[in-house]
């Protein structure tokens, strides 16, 4: 059993997700996302929702490349959070 992450706002249905091939070759693309992922939708909008609007339609934005680079930067400041040497040094210890 594959061990997955928690569940993140920016996480989709792995389902919808185009091969690698194509992927590659058609950059960034609009996906159709799955019933999950529109509810998902749905629930992060009532947090905020806009007077006198609704969600008509949702489509997932996909590429390759912007994920690969975000969760790299992910990873790297997940590994600062846990590194002492990393935290903020502020000369009057005082957060400007």
């Amino acid at each position: 059993m594959q061990n997955l992450p928690p569940d993140k706002y920016w996480h989709v249905d792995l389902a919808i997700k185009p091969k690698k091939s194509k992927a590659a070759e058609s950059g960034t693309r609009l996906l159709q996302p799955r019933e999950v992922d529109f509810a998902k939708a749905v629930r992060l909008y009532q947090q905020n929702p806009v007077p006198k609007m609704t969600i008509q339609s949702v489509e997932v934005i996909y590429s390759e490349s912007s994920n690969t680079v975000f969760d790299r930067n992910f990873s790297l400041l997940q590994e600062r959070k846990k590194n002492k040497h990393c935290d903020p040094q502020y000369p009057s210890g005082k957060v400007v």
